[in-house]
């Protein structure tokens, strides 16, 4: 957001700001923490309201929104709605709530597009809305595979699984004890559990195969 072409430490290409209605572009310099790449936190656009429009292919997108404070210092002097194509995503959002001034912060949310544009929309409650960088990843096609209770990983297989998302309810619970006779070891190291959780993940309309992994 706000910024130009970047190349980031782990050689991922972010374009320059582009695809909004509304708002203006900013930069502060100071040294970000939490982050190797300042450079992406540097800038922002923000405004009281403001929008990308971003043309994508119809599917499942991984989105991450990057923050950092650089302006106000104090919790409760910035505070903003974010929305995903037309639907809540943070409500009553106060970066400084969650870190330091000039402190790297994202948000993860996975979407489904069904009319070939990516919506993310900005509203700002006290003063106004603002984001660094906007990350985009196309999920594939066969299939989300998320690692409940877990950080994102890849497992002995190859398989990717996302951070744990999508749930309400329930709490975490991770372990060191080797899981026998699974390729993904790891992953079942995690777990979501409590009386009442659910899962809401966006897919497109269709029907789908639902694979639950359990360990005791």
């Amino acid at each position: 957001g706000g910024g130009s072409a970047y190349v980031d430490s782990a050689g991922f290409v972010w374009q320059k700001d582009g695809w909004f209605v509304g708002g203006s572009k900013g930069s502060r310099s100071g040294a970000i923490a939490g982050t190797v790449d300042d450079k992406l936190y540097q800038t922002e656009h923000a405004g009281k309201a403001f929008r990308y429009s971003t043309p994508v292919a119809n599917g499942i997108y991984m989105v991450r929104l990057h923050f950092a404070e650089s302006y106000y210092k104090l919790p409760g002097q910035r505070i903003f709605n974010v929305s995903l194509e037309n639907s809540p995503a943070l409500n009553g959002f106060d970066i400084l709530k969650e870190v330091p001034r000039y402190t790297a912060l994202y948000k993860t949310f996975f979407v489904a597009v069904s009319d070939g544009v990516l919506d993310v929309g900005f509203a700002g409650l006290k003063n106004s809305a603002k984001v660094s960088a906007i990350e985009v990843q196309s999920l594939p096609p066969d299939g989300l595979m998320i690692n409940s209770g877990g950080p994102t990983e890849l497992d002995s297989a190859g398989q990717l699984w996302i951070a744990d998302t999508g749930f309400f309810g329930g709490s975490t619970l991770a372990s060191a004890a080797p899981i026998t006779t699974s390729a993904t070891q790891s992953v079942s190291q995690s777990i979501r559990y409590g009386s009442y959780f659910g899962y809401r993940i966006p897919v497109p309309n269709g029907t789908y195969d639902v694979v639950m992994h359990f360990v005791e």
